[in-house]
Formats: C-alpha cells, structure tokens, sequence
C-alpha cells in the first residue's frame, strides 16, 4: 500500500527481488443485480513483461488461494504494455460483466509473478476497485485555452483567430520541441514557429498579426509569447521584434491576488559599489543644492554641511550620507567637524537626535532620483521600502524606511516606519 497527495493505492513490483508471486484479493461480495460489474484502474511503470493476471473465484476459502478454483478474466481488461521507461497514467482498464454469478458470492483477485532477475519486474499501480452498477466511465478530455489583453477597460478575451496556444500534439509535429513539450536555448522557438503559422494560417494578408503562447525551459519551465508578423515581401512569418515581456508584481490578499507594484530597495554599506552609491549621491547633491546654496547661501563646498569630495562618492552632514560608504555616518564629531555652526551647543546626544529627526526625509530626493518612473495605483497604497545602514562609530547597525508614492516619481514618508532591523 503507497500514498501519493492522500491518495491511497496498490502498488508492486518485482524489480530489486527475485521469482516472487503476490496476490491481492477482494473481500467476498453477493452478486445480487444482474447489472453489477466489476472495475479498476491502473497506472503502468517500466513495462518489460505481462506480469499481473485477474482472476475470479466463488470458493475461495478467504485464506489458501491454492484451495479455490479461479477463473482468468485478464482478457476482459486493457491493461498496458508501455511505458517501457517510467510511468503511465492511472486509467480505467474496462469493466467485466458478472451476470454469469447473480446469487452468487465471488472474490476478485489481481495475481503478479514476476522475477527481478529474469528482467520481468513491471510495476502495478491499482486503484478505485469497484464492484456495482455505476462504474465511472473515463472521459478524454482537453485543455481549453483563453488568451485575455488588458485595456482601459479591463480583460477582454482576444479574438481566438490571432491567438495560438502550442498543445501537446503540436511540439511533437515540430519535431525536436516534442521531446519535452517545450522550446529552450538549443530549440529556439524562432526557428520552428513560422514554420507552424504557415501550416495554420491560409492566405494571410500582409502586416498580419499572429501571437503564439509557448512553453520555454531555463531552468524551470515558463509560459511565454511573441508576436509575428507576415510580410508579403519575403513570403514569410518573422518575430515581432518590439514586442516585450512585462513583469508585474502580484500579492495574495485574502483569498485573491492583486496588483501590487510595491519595491524593496537594498542598500548594503561598503565601498565600491556604483548602483548603490547612487542613492546617497542623490542625498548629498540635494543637501548642497536646497540647505547649502539656496538656504545658507553658502557658495563653495566644504563650508556648509556638504563635504569637498565630489560626485559619485561625496558625503553631507546634514542627514549623514556618505556615497563613499553607502552609509548614513552618525558620528557627531563628524558633523561638528564639518559644519559646526549647524551643531553649535549641542552635545553628542542632541546631535544624534537632531539628525535622526531629520534623516526619515533622507530618502525622499533618493527615490525621486532613481525611481522616477514610480507612479501612484488608484485603489493601492504603492510603497518603497528601503533598508539601510546606518555607522554610529562602533558597529553597522540595518535600519528601514518606508515611502508612498503619491504622485509621478513623488513620495512621502509613512510616519513611524523608520525602524532599526532587529
């Protein structure tokens, strides 16, 4: 007995043993309509040999199966004979009339003898046995496909003519693609699908446009799409170059997803590294520009909170932010060092809490800077987190913030956020 997703079932096989013989048999049942039946379904692995036969019987004793007189009714059922690698699919193997035992009692048996040794090990799965009137009948059946575009107006189903969706039957007509049911970048989707569209598409009119849903492998299996286009010109369908994959962010709200445009910005401390650099360069350039020059009127760097080094590594000691670390320095001995007017009475303690007042709008000319592409979502709080580091002399110690967005490429602080990572 094996269980597979809760499911429960008979499985055997003789691979790993030697000779063996196993038997499964149904507990007694009176045969009292005309109508009964009995059934099952099996699922097939790695077929080398016809190892499982069928057998009923109306006197076995329920304990020695050598005692009873079983009747084989192998014939009545298709059970396969493939894969030889792998496993199938549990399917129904048919059904068999007992009629020929109304009144009766009857036990049912699945009889395996197989040998490891001598390469006959196919394995069985079995499961729903069932004797009765009612025996599900299995249906074939098909995926269907919907291809759906976004517009002002919500999702509307594309007209089906323009949209193809590879099936199964598809990739395998392809040729290599059928291998895996998939493109990759050894089977490149360009170089089998205008062939597929020119067996699909009678007559197609210049400027054409076709998109095909496939599946494509890089390192796990995607669902993706192009666009073709057919040119009369050269007698052929060609990719559709301008067309691109967008990636949108999604979250799980209960029960449902929704659109979620939301982003975490990771700024590590350490020297060297431009993408993150750019962030508190943004900060710095802001302080010399709008508290240096246009509040203090302080013309020449060095004299107001901003330091002499220049972009893309200086430093401010207004809020503390140092593109030369990717750091927020809350020294205080840093910032009286560098614009001791700005401090002038405060001690160590004051210093740090007139700066940390201060430092949540840090992060606003950041944002605005490098995220101006960040638009507000009606209905949808979008936010920008951002985690940081600030040095108070000591140790490095993350810190978080988060931002709304509450315009194009504007943002707000989210009063209280700002909190030390513990």
């Amino acid at each position: 007995m094996k269980s597979y997703n809760d499911n429960q079932y008979i499985s055997y096989s003789a691979n790993g043993k030697g000779a063996c013989e196993a038997w499964l048999v149904t507990p007694s049942v009176e045969i009292e309509d005309e109508n009964n039946k009995f059934a099952f379904e099996v699922c097939v692995g790695y077929w080398n040999a016809d190892c499982l036969s069928v057998l009923i019987s109306t006197d076995f004793d329920g304990k020695d199966v050598s005692k009873a007189k079983w009747t084989d009714i192998t014939s009545s059922f298709d059970i396969p004979q493939e894969p030889s690698k792998g496993y199938g699919t549990l399917a129904l193997a048919g059904t068999f009339n007992l009629t020929d035992y109304v009144g009766k009692n009857v036990n049912i048996a699945f009889k395996y003898v197989g040998n490891g040794d001598d390469k006959k090990s196919t394995t069985y799965q079995l499961d729903n046995i069932i004797i009765g009137n009612d025996i599900p009948v299995l249906v074939k059946s098909e995926p269907q496909y919907a291809f759906y575009e976004k517009s002002a107006k919500g999702w509307n189903v594309v007209n089906d003519e323009d949209v193809f969706v590879l099936t199964p039957d598809d990739y395998t007509a392809m040729g290599e693609p059928g291998k895996n049911f998939n493109f990759s970048s050894s089977v490149l989707a360009e170089d089998y699908l205008p062939a597929y569209l020119a067996k699909k598409v009678a007559y197609p009119l210049n400027d054409a446009e076709k998109i095909i849903v496939y599946k494509y492998y890089s390192g796990s299996v995607k669902a993706y799409s192009d666009s073709y286009i057919y040119s009369t010109a050269n007698a052929r369908w060609g990719k559709n170059t301008y067309m691109t994959t967008k990636t949108e962010q999604y979250v799980k709200t209960s029960g449902k997803w929704n659109y979620d445009p939301s982003v975490v910005v990771n700024l590590p401390n350490g020297k060297d590294q431009a993408d993150i650099s750019v962030y508190y360069q943004a900060i710095v350039d802001w302080v010399w520009e709008n508290i240096d020059q246009k509040e203090l009127g302080i013309s020449k760097k060095g004299d107001g909170y901003t330091t002499t080094y220049a972009s893309p590594t200086g430093s401010e000691y207004y809020f503390g932010a140092t593109a030369y670390q990717n750091n927020i320095d809350l020294r205080p001995a840093k910032f009286r060092e560098q614009y001791a007017k700005g401090y002038e009475g405060m001690d160590d303690a004051k210093i740090t809490e007139t700066v940390m007042a201060r430092l949540p709008k840090a992060f606003i000319p950041a944002l605005e800077k490098n995220h101006a592409d960040a638009v507000p979502v009606e209905g949808i709080d979008v936010t920008y987190t951002v985690n940081f580091v600030i040095y108070d002399g000591s140790s490095n110690v993350n810190w978080t913030a988060v931002y709304k967005v509450i315009g194009n490429g504007k943002f707000e602080y989210v009063e209280d956020s700002m909190k030390k990572v513990e």
